[in-house]
């Protein structure tokens, strides 16, 4: 919503920098603009002392007394992510742990960090900072459940998604090229409220891919290399295979 030097500008006193700022970042909610005048206003080391605190006391009142249980699923899924990146590029690994949620990517990008979360699932949060960013995305349902024997959550993921005849209808609308969602719905002759369910669903199984380009339009494209999954991975847990994905927590407590 602003650049970084727009931010350091504001943050250093900059009226009109500061004025800038504020127009860009959510002009109409009310809270957030409150705030955003407090941070503006206040004395860096007391802002960072009132950051400090806010931090601590989330994590004794919401973090301490499960943190153990918390770790061990986070691990899973950090050892998971690592081993899909041994035989996944880049972008296909970022593609598997956001379910296809795609951003256009910036040239100036050097570096970014992935980083399973589980008070966040099912949503994913890209967080940029110049030539970074970090990717915040929901751990699987097999590193939560920690069952080796159940059935993938991607194949009943998928199942489920297919099962709905509306969505079916959404996968045939994109056989042949990519959509914003106004446009499937004048394609279908639906309300466009009535899709974002459905997209939801497809998207979360990885039957789509979706792509923030400029303006922040999202486009929706058919990922046709998930439909054989679907028999692979019922092939797979019907001979017993356990869940591929799954990996114990690097340590021990």
């Amino acid at each position: 919503m602003a650049t970084a030097d727009q931010v350091e500008q504001a943050v250093d006193g900059d009226a009109a920098a500061q004025r800038a700022l504020r127009r860009a970042a959510y002009p109409d909610e009310a809270d957030w603009q409150r705030a955003l005048r407090h941070v503006l206003r206040s004395d860096a080391e007391h802002l960072r002392g009132e950051l400090l605190h806010i931090l601590q006391l989330w994590r004794e009142r919401a973090y301490d007394a499960d943190e153990g249980r918390l770790l061990d699923i986070l691990e899973r899924e950090a050892v998971a992510t690592r081993r899909q990146a041994v035989r996944l590029g880049p972008i296909e690994l970022i593609d598997h742990v956001t379910d296809g949620l795609r951003w256009a990517i910036d040239t100036s990008m050097r570096e970014v960090l992935l980083a399973p979360s589980f008070a966040a699932r099912p949503i994913v949060f890209y967080v940029e900072h110049r030539a970074t960013t970090l990717i915040l995305f929901p751990v699987s349902e097999e590193s939560v459940r920690g069952d080796e024997f159940g059935p993938p959550s991607r194949l009943v993921k998928l199942v489920k998604a297919l099962a709905d005849e509306g969505r079916l209808k959404v996968l045939h609308t994109l056989r042949e090229r990519e959509l914003t969602v106004q446009e499937m719905a004048e394609r279908m002759g639906v309300p466009r409220t009535s899709l974002w369910h459905h997209i939801l669903i497809l998207r979360s199984a990885g039957l789509l891919r979706a792509t923030k380009g400029a303006g922040n339009q999202t486009t929706y494209q058919l990922q046709e290399d998930a439909l054989p999954q679907v028999s692979e991975l019922l092939e797979g847990f019907l001979a017993g295979e356990p869940a591929a994905r799954l990996a114990r927590p690097l340590r021990r407590r």
